[in-house]
């Protein structure tokens, strides 16, 4: 879990450094950029949240909010990469971050129920 916190923190920075390249202020709301930042920002702080609240509870709900986050992020992630707008650089960024997201949610999905 704590490998999945690490990757979404060091997906923020990047959606934050490449909004920057390009000049846009990824704190701004309503922008692809933003949404995006908020978005890896939000997976990351959902992580830390199931790291500190894995005492206590079983592992079927930690994997289920785990899972929840990550479809929240995806929905954003698939909004941003159905603008036309994205430069092909971050595209290619949000595409590959969009992967590994989906596939870390399939991996959740599937070892929720064992």
């Amino acid at each position: 879990m704590s490998e999945f916190s690490q990757q979404r923190a060091q997906f923020a920075a990047d959606l934050h450094q490449h909004a920057q390249q390009f000049g846009i202020n990824p704190e701004q709301e309503g922008t692809v950029e933003g949404a995006l930042t908020d978005a890896a920002a939000a997976l990351h702080r959902g992580w830390i949240n199931i790291k500190s609240a894995v005492t206590g509870q079983d592992a079927p709900a930690i994997l289920g909010e785990c899972e929840t986050g990550d479809s929240t992020a995806l929905s954003s992630y698939e909004a941003a990469l159905r603008s036309k707008e994205l430069p092909v650089e971050a595209r290619n960024v949000i595409q590959k971050q969009h992967g590994k997201i989906l596939s870390t949610k399939n991996w959740i999905t599937q070892h929720k129920g064992s």
